[in-house]
């Protein structure tokens, strides 16, 4: 009998890794929509590009997520200063989490200021995660 894969096994993973270096209150949702209200600050986790990895072009994979974090604040400059400093230390942390190879987990690699449904404050973060073939389910 075929096997299935393992469903949003790299989101849930990459979600998973973020969730503990968010600041406390923070709402993870794993996926991208558009919310109808905005109450605590809220990161968004979506798939953006996937292209092979040089060194192994056969067997893995970069793939580059964009983590949005987005301030409920109504004023950019309330929004602004209750992010800045968020947003650097959630940068710090990531650079600071490795693997047991001493590697990053997720690499990120640019954070820019966005708008969020033309209202709200957010930073636009890219990660990339190394992923290889999806495991089955037994």
């Amino acid at each position: 009998m075929p096997r299935r894969k393992v469903v949003n096994q790299y989101r849930r993973w990459v979600s998973d890794q973020l969730k503990p270096l968010l600041p406390r209150g923070w709402e993870l949702v794993p996926y991208t929509r558009v919310l109808d209200a905005i109450e605590k600050p809220t990161v968004m986790v979506r798939l953006n590009s996937i292209s092979r990895l040089p060194e192994a072009p056969m067997a893995a994979h970069i793939t580059e997520y964009v983590v949005t974090i987005v301030n409920p604040a109504a004023d950019p400059g309330q929004a602004d200063a209750a992010l800045d400093d968020d947003i650097a230390d959630l940068l710090h942390a990531l650079d600071q989490t490795r693997n047991e190879h001493g590697l990053p987990v997720l690499r990120w690699t640019r954070a820019e200021r966005v708008i969020y449904a033309e209202t709200y404050l957010a930073f636009d973060i890219s990660v990339e995660v190394i992923t290889n073939a999806t495991p089955n389910e037994e």
